[in-house]
């Protein structure tokens, strides 16, 4: 799952203002190489614009806070790795001028007084935060391997709190988990992602059940 950037380029015109690029990609999981971002960029006119929705869960957690010019626009989340998805908080970081647009055109509607004060609470807790993310790498690692021992399973490398995973019949293979109250997401109608799914992570206690009932249909 690497970037198209020859099909991106083809696809957009010069009346194409920007790109939306996600990184860790969702679905796969993917962290796209900063070099093909920027490769990718420098053939773009418009803006670039980063979804980094999933980038603590990464081996670059600090995403392309590092590397931000005019051109690129990030978008963070605190519905994910924070744990405040009920809050709908979520911040962007970009030039100047791309922020005085944004006001100008945004709707009259900004986070209500509790979603901020429990954002600022939140960010308080950063080593707990990290705390969390350690162990979840930990979980994927290991679930990943676990779940590459399958047969016929192929399990595709992530940087995300997820897996994507194709196995055979994987439609099937998702109705009977949800049977057994396992769910998981069924991706097989997007493109390149026939026959999978994709696992979110859990506690090792619920990974472990989804690797025994996926045993048990995997064998049956």
């Amino acid at each position: 799952f690497s970037l198209p950037t020859p099909s991106l380029l083809a696809a957009a015109g010069p009346d194409t203002p920007l790109a939306i690029l996600c990184r860790p990609n969702n679905p796969t999981g993917t962290l796209w190489p900063a070099e093909a971002i920027e490769a990718f960029a420098q053939r773009f006119e418009g803006w670039v614009v980063l979804d980094e929705a999933y980038v603590e869960f990464s081996s670059e957690p600090r995403g392309w806070l590092d590397r931000r010019s005019p051109q690129f626009i990030l978008l963070r989340t605190f519905s994910k790795a924070w744990g405040m998805a009920g809050w709908r908080v979520g911040y962007m970081i970009a030039d100047p001028e791309v922020v005085s647009l944004y006001y100008r055109t945004k709707l009259p509607y900004n986070l209500s007084q509790p979603a901020q004060a429990r954002a600022l609470s939140v960010l308080k807790q950063w080593p707990l935060i990290q705390e969390s993310i350690r162990s979840l790498q930990a979980e994927r690692a290991r679930l990943a391997e676990a779940l590459a021992a399958l047969p016929g399973v192929q399990v595709f490398p992530s940087e995300a709190n997820f897996l994507l995973v194709r196995m055979p019949d994987a439609l099937t293979v998702y109705r009977r988990l949800l049977e057994q109250g396992i769910v998981v997401r069924y991706r097989g109608n997007l493109p390149l992602c026939e026959n999978t799914l994709r696992i979110t992570l859990g506690r090792p206690e619920e990974n472990n059940a989804l690797l025994e009932a996926l045993c048990r249909i995997i064998s049956s």
